[in-house]
């Protein structure tokens, strides 16, 4: 049933603006996200999105550029996320100039890196190197190997100090 007041609001008092930051309230489960705006007096509204995120970067109360579609209030639609810096803080982002999408994918259970000719993993005085011969080296100050179960060493030769 519509408000009296309701009757006698413009045309501009019940439509929303174009476009708005607003911000993420929650991500479920099933990757739908929730929203809210300054001014929504409806409480969190489930949001459309032209952009995907991984679950990793999809922070609760970040800021989202949101438009409406039609412009109604209830009808958000994320745009994009709005952040203080255009470009990346390159230690913090994975950048593949090799421009094979499979090169390095994380869907948030497996890692898969893939390289021509070798990967290494340092840390401080520790690190692991894969080459593409096949040779593993792996170094360290004090290097710990466990296991439950069985801790088989295999090979041709095996040399203890």
């Amino acid at each position: 049933m519509t408000k009296v007041t309701d009757l006698f609001q413009s045309n501009a008092e019940r439509q929303t603006p174009a476009s708005m930051v607003g911000r993420l309230v929650e991500l479920r489960e099933d990757g739908v996200a929730l929203v809210d705006y300054p001014g929504n007096t409806l409480g969190p509204l489930v949001a459309q999105s032209i952009i995907t995120l991984a679950p990793s970067q999809a922070v609760k109360n970040q800021s989202l550029m949101l438009m409406f579609d039609n412009q109604q209030a209830d009808k958000p639609v994320i745009m994009g996320v709005v952040q203080s810096q255009l470009v990346s803080n390159e230690k913090q982002t994975m950048t593949l100039q090799n421009g094979r999408p499979d090169a390095a994918l994380v869907d948030g259970k497996t890692i898969h890196i893939d390289a021509k000719d070798e990967i290494q993993l340092i840390c401080g005085k520790s690190s692991v190197i894969l080459r593409k011969d096949g040779k593993i080296v792996i170094k360290g100050t004090n290097i710990l190997s466990r296991s439950s179960g069985a801790n088989k060493i295999k090979g041709a030769s095996i040399n203890l100090n």
